[in-house]
């Protein structure tokens, strides 16, 4: 008897087989993680970008088995079965969140990490690097990093606007509903306006890796399958509206060797703001990536990012 046509389901279920979902009670708190790439690879600490969870593991799974990378991202607090944090401030989120990760760290029986970060992951990373300078092995990647507008004049003037002028309750709830609402009813989105939205402001040269390395169909299934876990965002964006001192972490104490990977036509983070981060952590370097966007740099797709996890062995 011939095999049936493979559904869309069975399409995301085979997911599941690349990277692995799971989660750990820490005393009061459920924290869910995920891990990819190669079981006995060095260690790596990923901290997701806005809007992300941990199944965007999938994305990174076949690039960390080639890099020899063993790649551990853990849910943010109040994200896809992580508990919410026990306090509501910006620095509340951030703490808990880093102390979520010492906690997966802890089970898995890993001791030190390099960091991996991308957008809205950077300041998580860099108060984790902050926190838990034991707990490093000496690499921080950030790939198109967010770099924080309270603190960085080289930010765009909206995101200034809202760090420096509006209440941080008010600007991070406004995001965050916006956020959520695409992100809830990303099933029901045509595939053409995600394509649109998603895929468009990618460069001639980094569509043409796209497609001969992902491909539009898995890719949308790969962002529908991520964005079946859902949560609470507010959060986050208030994150993102505050000061690094207010999180916790001082730039020039942290440890470690940070590079920065950002396009220099990325339409979320300037060159400038990227510019600013790596002046303030030694040692830093930071590669530009002619003509990229912030989207190519995430996929990986754009020619000179394709290393970066090279990096973290």
């Amino acid at each position: 008897m011939s095999a049936g046509k493979m559904t869309k389901n069975d399409e995301q279920n085979t997911f599941e087989d690349k990277i692995e979902l799971r989660a750990i009670r820490d005393g009061s708190r459920t924290i869910a993680f995920s891990t990819a790439g190669d079981s006995d690879g060095d260690p790596v600490l990923y901290w997701y970008p806005g809007g992300g969870n941990r199944r965007l593991l999938l994305s990174y799974h076949k690039a960390a088995i080639e890099a020899s990378l063993h790649l551990i991202c853990v849910n943010r607090p109040g994200m896809g079965g992580t508990s919410l944090a026990s306090g509501r401030s910006p620095a509340d989120h951030t703490s808990t969140a880093c102390e979520d990760a010492i906690a997966v760290l802890d089970f898995l029986g890993v001791g030190q990490v390099n960091l991996l970060f991308m957008c809205a992951g950077a300041p998580f990373a860099l108060a984790f690097a902050s926190r838990y300078p034991t707990r490093l092995s000496g690499q921080l990647v950030g790939i198109a990093p967010y770099v924080l507008p309270a603190d960085c004049v080289a930010t765009k003037a909206l995101h200034r606007f809202g760090a420096c002028h509006c209440p941080i309750w008010l600007s991070s709830h406004a995001a965050s509903s916006v956020t959520s609402s695409m992100m809830g009813s990303f099933s029901s989105l045509p595939d053409s306006l995600i394509k649109s939205s998603m895929l468009s402001p990618l460069s001639p040269e980094e569509r043409e890796v796209f497609d001969n390395q992902i491909g539009e169909e898995d890719f949308l299934l790969r962002a529908a399958w991520m964005f079946e876990e859902t949560g609470s965002r507010t959060a986050d964006f208030a994150v993102l509206m505050s000061r690094g001192e207010d999180l916790g972490f001082k730039y020039g104490k942290i440890n470690g060797n940070l590079t920065v990977f950002n396009g220099e036509n990325d339409k979320m983070v300037p060159i400038g703001a990227a510019e600013w981060l790596t002046q303030q952590i030694e040692p830093s370097s930071l590669i530009r990536l002619s003509g990229g966007s912030h989207e190519g740099a995430l996929f990986l797709v754009h020619p000179d990012v394709k290393d970066a996890l090279k990096i973290l062995k």
